[in-house]
């Protein structure tokens, strides 16, 4: 799957950027911010590994997810954010990005 330019959150466009002003060095991978509708991620070449800025996209997906809920609490636990995105990932990843449900129309 690759990451997309936008994609939607409870009825919100979110537009997803590259920046390189990122601080990598201190653990600034990436960022969303919910009322700008806007995802930011590292993007210098040789910093970050394809799977990594995969990975960091779907950790900002479910900080949206998280704050359109009102779960401001769990979206402040990076441990829980994390894990939560590393398996959002798997099983992304894993369906090839297609989850369909057999049967239905």
């Amino acid at each position: 799957m690759d990451i997309p330019k936008k994609f939607m959150i409870g009825g919100k466009t979110f537009q997803v950027k590259l920046n390189n002003e990122l601080d990598y060095e201190k653990g600034n991978e990436g960022s969303i911010d919910y009322r700008k509708c806007e995802v930011e991620l590292q993007s210098s070449k040789g910093i970050m590994t394809e799977d990594a800025m995969k990975h960091t996209f779907w950790h900002e997906v479910v900080h949206g997810i998280l704050d359109s809920m009102g779960e401001h609490i769990q979206s402040n636990d990076e441990k829980y954010v994390d894990t939560f995105a590393l398996l959002l990932h798997q099983v992304i990843e894993s369906s090839n990005g297609k989850i369909t449900i057999k049967g239905r129309k």
